[in-house]
């Protein structure tokens, strides 16, 4: 999932005028939390089985799961647009 912590080293990048550093931190950050919300979408059951061996997929955990992909799709959005600005920054757009 997207790492909170990641793109908090990104910020402090940034702040300290190291825009490539954050740009790519951000990319990279995004690419993963694309790939690990593909795997959730494609197979519920491996998100289950990351969180424990004894848990099965319910009604309830069908919604936690919808609701985790739902709030990475908008963190993926907002972590783009960092990424475009930082982009900018670092001279690449």
């Amino acid at each position: 999932m997207l790492s909170w912590g990641i793109m908090f080293v990104a910020i402090i990048a940034a702040a300290y005028g190291h825009y490539e550093v954050a740009f790519w931190t951000i990319v990279l950050n995004l690419l993963s939390a694309a790939s690990t919300v593909t795997a959730v979408v494609r197979d519920p059951s491996w998100y289950m089985a990351r969180r424990g061996p004894s848990l099965s997929l319910s009604e309830k955990s069908e919604d936690e799961i919808i609701t985790i992909v739902a709030s990475q799709v908008v963190l993926i959005f907002l972590g783009s647009v960092l990424a475009w600005y930082l982009g900018q920054w670092a001279g690449y757009f």
